[in-house]
């Protein structure tokens, strides 16, 4: 149930503020959860339609702007664990 909050969440942030050219702003002294990722993958992986070989190549573009250790190396762990759990459900 809360990931599906998460993902409406995610969703209607989309709608609002993605559409419109704005982006997330992303506390830089913090570690972001696998579960954020999750519900960022399913939220990519919905609104564009993607598989998750290309949400993944899509969020490494966007979200960490082609830098893996923008937002730190474990931030980037939990990226690639969420990565990691979606790929094995989807087998």
């Amino acid at each position: 149930m809360e990931s599906m909050l998460m993902l409406w969440q995610w969703k209607n942030y989309y709608s609002r503020y993605m559409k419109v050219g704005k982006f997330m702003t992303v506390n830089h002294s913090s570690v972001l959860s696998v579960e954020y990722f999750e519900s960022y993958f399913k939220l990519v992986m919905l609104t564009r339609d993607y598989e998750i070989e290309k949400a993944k190549e899509f969020m490494v573009q966007n979200f960490f702007k082609g830098n893996q250790m923008l937002y730190g190396k474990d931030t980037y762990q939990s990226f690639n664990s969420a990565y990691s759990k979606l790929l094995n459900e989807e087998k």
